[in-house]
């Protein structure tokens, strides 16, 4: 990538970046304020924030892999470091430190409220998140594997 590939590049993730941030803040912020609004009623203020929140593990991992790429790192390496915060981020590790907070404050944790599998499947439970989280952890293996294949 020229110079100036690389200035665009990095222009656009800073102003995704900032754009995302800003949506996660007016829908946190707003959502909590305004909830008397039928339009932030829950849980569709939950779903914006998930939105937002996905934006922004979107724009960091591709800062990653954009950074890694502009010094030198092969575009499969690149591939694997965006794909590995993507992957934590659907895996649950999110949700794994959320209880982690919740258990030392001794709050209960609760999969109705937080999880977006559970809004999905009507249940989720911790067997299945662990399965879920096991299942994408196998998946950031393979796509290192991949990855460092031929190296």
């Amino acid at each position: 990538m020229k110079g100036k590939g690389k200035m665009w590049a990095l222009l656009f993730l800073s102003v995704s970046f900032f754009l995302a941030l800003a949506i996660m803040d007016y829908a946190i912020i707003h959502g909590h304020i305004a909830a008397h609004s039928a339009e932030w009623q829950y849980p569709f203020w939950l779903y914006k924030y998930w939105i937002a929140l996905g934006m922004v593990v979107v724009v960091f991992a591709s800062a990653i892999a954009v950074a890694l790429w502009s010094n030198g790192s092969s575009k499969r390496f690149a591939t694997a470091a965006f794909a590995t915060v993507v992957l934590l981020f659907v895996g649950g590790f999110l949700d794994l430190f959320f209880f982690m907070f919740t258990a030392l404050r001794g709050e209960p944790y609760s999969f109705d409220y937080w999880s977006a599998q559970y809004k999905w499947f009507g249940s989720w439970s911790w067997p299945q998140q662990i399965a879920w989280t096991l299942l994408c952890l196998i998946g950031i293996f393979l796509i290192w594997k991949w990855a460092l294949k031929g190296r």
